[in-house]
């Protein structure tokens, strides 16, 4: 009986501990880096057949950021090369009129621009102000070549040096473009 009354005054001091702390309660925020905001997010495919689908649905899932895989090969297969945005401009159209955030997850350099060391910097940091100078409001991130730490993510042999030279030289253009937006490194595949 002697150890009920200890357990007691445990039970009402930490009782007492979580009423003082109480934590205000969390809403779904932007999600930010640099923030203690939550975002929620999703992927759309905009090469898939269910695109106009994934579109109609985006309203009622709200989304804070929407990641959009963009394959530079597809805009421009040659330098200079007139690229079709209609798909990419719908999308980012619907993002902007739900409030959601992009990131443009960037992968599958052209030939053209394809170095021994990987994508050539200068070229991806014209693609990316390009993407930039176009969506000017609604595109937030640019994630470089997800999986760079594979020949098939970097297209050529992985060489971290190469990718930080590349993450840096888009950086750099975006700024002297006046253009913020958060650059993300690619994610590594194990």
């Amino acid at each position: 009986m002697s150890y009920r009354l200890p357990l007691r005054i445990a039970w009402a001091v930490t009782l007492a501990m979580v009423l003082l702390c109480a934590v205000s309660p969390v809403h779904a925020a932007r999600g930010v880096p640099g923030t203690p905001e939550f975002g929620v997010g999703t992927n759309i495919d905009i090469t898939g057949s269910d695109l106009n689908a994934a579109l109609n649905i985006l309203p009622l899932l709200r989304p804070d950021w929407l990641r959009v895989v963009v394959r530079w090969d597809a805009y421009e297969p040659a330098p200079g090369f007139a690229a079709d945005w209609q798909t990419l401009d719908a999308t980012m159209a619907v993002a902007a009129n739900q409030g959601a955030a992009v990131l443009i997850s960037l992968t599958a350099a052209p030939s053209w621009s394809l170095t021994e060391g990987g994508p050539d910097r200068e070229a991806a940091a014209r693609f990316a102000v390009t993407l930039a100078n176009r969506y000017p409001t609604t595109l937030q991130a640019i994630e470089l070549f997800p999986a760079a730490n594979t020949a098939q993510g970097w297209q050529a042999a992985p060489n971290p040096a190469n990718y930080l030279a590349l993450l840096q030289s888009v950086q750099s253009a975006l700024a002297a473009e006046g253009r913020q937006v958060w650059m993300v490194a690619g994610g590594l595949n194990p």
